[in-house]
């Protein structure tokens, strides 16, 4: 008899203990109701701050020039046209020398060779081998950027396309840019703050804008088609029209900036 009520004493301690436990745990996860009258209370400081722009622009006269070409040629034979492209490929290193161009500033890149074909009446037959190789030529002075282009737009086979204008010292550059953007925000931001009697605190977030970095070449970049027979056999010209080159780049940098304000 007392052994059954020691297990009916257990039993009862046990379903105690399983009912104590439950309300503790609803307890625990049970949402604060908000008394009507009483003000919500946030235990989370928001720090007063405020965010600005600012971007900073500035042109540079150009000290480097790349102008690209490209050989363009067809024939059914891929020997003979591996031969022509070989020629065509040797004149572009050939004028580059006598503008007094370093070798090592014409960079070239495989030759794509494809195969052209024709579908009549259903029937797939070859045409012809179509092989091309674009260039990137280097050059220090606009006048020899001009002369370039003149020289090689005159060559059968060879386009030539866009020159661009750019910097040898960009980077050093665009640190300036973004050094005059980061003070321009900040001289924003106190100026703002001031407006309202409070000062500027800690920097809590800086990021940059969709115009960062950005390299603007300006107007005058030159495009020449394609060229034909009748230019051939034009003579070099040391002094062509420089006009067609453009010859400035503009730098930017954009900064979003958020600082804390102090009353």
């Amino acid at each position: 008899m007392s052994q059954k009520f020691s297990y009916l004493v257990i039993v009862a301690l046990a379903v105690l203990c399983f009912i104590l436990v439950n309300q503790k745990s609803a307890a625990d996860n049970t949402v604060p109701v908000a008394v009507p009258g009483n003000a919500p209370v946030n235990t989370q400081m928001v720090t007063p701050s405020i965010e600005v722009n600012a971007t900073e622009f500035k042109k540079f006269q150009a000290n480097q020039f790349v102008v690209y070409a490209s050989i363009q040629m067809a024939n059914r034979d891929k020997s003979v046209l591996s031969q022509q492209m070989g020629e065509r490929r040797n004149k572009i290193f050939a004028i580059a020398k006598e503008l007094e161009i370093p070798e090592s500033d014409v960079q070239q890149n495989s030759v794509e060779l494809r195969k052209e074909w024709s579908y009549r009446e259903g029937v797939r037959k070859f045409v012809q081998y179509n092989g091309t190789q674009n260039f990137s030529i280097t050059v220090d002075d606009k006048q020899n950027a001009a002369n370039l282009v003149e020289a090689l737009s005159i060559e059968f086979d060879i386009d030539v396309g866009r020159t661009i204008a750019t910097l040898k010292n960009t980077d050093s550059l665009q640190k300036s840019i973004v050094d005059a953007a980061g003070k321009k925000a900040m001289e924003k931001a106190a100026m703002y703050a001031g407006s309202v009697g409070a000062k500027l605190g800690k920097i809590i977030n800086v990021g940059t804008g969709y115009s960062d970095g950005v390299v603007m070449h300006d107007a005058g970049d030159v495009m020449l088609l394609s060229n034909g027979p009748m230019m051939k056999g034009a003579r070099l010209n040391r002094s062509a029209d420089m006009n067609a080159i453009a010859d400035s780049v503009t730098l930017s940098a954009e900064i979003r900036l958020v600082v804390e304000i102090k009353q």
